[in-house]
């Protein structure tokens, strides 16, 4: 301010715009001139410029200072599929992951969790004062897990249950996937998609459908299910993920009603989305 031409006599003077009232008219332009003064935006002629500074630019110096990465670090990335938040990556960095008690504690948390968890890779990622950051690339060198390497998560309906259990509820969840899949839309580079987030079904009414499927070969139910609605560009490298709020859309639940037979191929059971004039 002393340096700004808006400090006389030891104090801030505002006798340009002052009129008695705590704020000036807003047909006054001073007052908005003195704001911008003081922000280091705009200068008057008396200032002494040789030591006036740019707030701004002092601003984003030292925003950039504190993004200045520490040392590359390597964080450890599962793929989690949860109720609770929907599909997400859950990366953990080695401080992190020794402070929970390494990776035996992690995947206890997440088997806790989720429907399912699997280990996909680890990523490089760079340590910041406002967090941690990572390539997209990075993730999208992923690979794909294989089937067996995913662990049931005690949120499934199937956790502890036998392998027709286990593979009814994942038919039935990636069924619907499937469906949603369908609605994704392309507005330029922007697409909306869909994600199922929560298939309600109890492990008591699992065991129903399975025990009715062995006698009857078919069987018919309506089960609700939880969606997000979320965006992504589509020149992003890596899986896109609803997890982050700041790309949900919207949330809403809706029954579906579903037909489980025997399948004829390896999958075991086959899963139809029937139209809803069918209920």
């Amino acid at each position: 301010m002393k340096t700004s031409g808006l400090w006389k006599d030891d104090k801030y003077d505002c006798s340009d715009w002052y009129s008695g009232q705590l704020m000036p008219p807003p047909e006054d332009g001073m007052f908005w001139d003195h704001v911008l003064i003081g922000e280091g935006s705009i200068w008057k002629r008396e200032t002494h410029c040789k030591l006036t500074q740019d707030s701004g630019l002092i601003f984003w110096r030292d925003m950039m200072s504190a993004f200045e990465s520490k040392p590359h670090n390597d964080a450890i990335v599962y793929f989690v599929v949860s109720p609770l938040e929907g599909p997400a990556y859950r990366i953990c960095q080695d401080d992190e992951l020794q402070a929970m008690g390494g990776v035996h504690a992690l995947e206890r948390v997440l088997e806790r969790q989720s429907y399912w968890f699997v280990h996909v890779g680890q990523i490089g990622v760079k340590q910041h004062q406002y967090g941690v950051t990572f390539q997209d690339s990075e993730l999208a060198k992923l690979p794909e897990p294989p089937e067996d390497a995913w662990q049931t998560g005690r949120l499934n309906p199937a956790f502890g249950k036998s392998e027709i259990e286990k593979r009814a509820f994942r038919e039935v969840f990636q069924a619907i996937q499937r469906m949603l899949d369908t609605w994704k839309s392309n507005e330029g580079i922007t697409v909306e998609a869909y994600a199922l987030k929560e298939l309600k079904i109890s492990a008591q009414r699992l065991m129903s459908l399975t025990t009715g499927l062995r006698a009857l070969k078919r069987v018919h139910d309506v089960l609700e299910v939880t969606i997000v609605k979320f965006w992504y560009e589509s020149v992003w490298r890596s899986k896109p993920m609803p997890s982050d709020h700041a790309f949900v859309l919207a949330e809403y639940s809706f029954k579906l009603p579903l037909q489980l037979r025997w399948a004829t191929d390896e999958r075991l059971i086959s899963v139809e989305i029937l139209p809803l004039a069918s209920c």
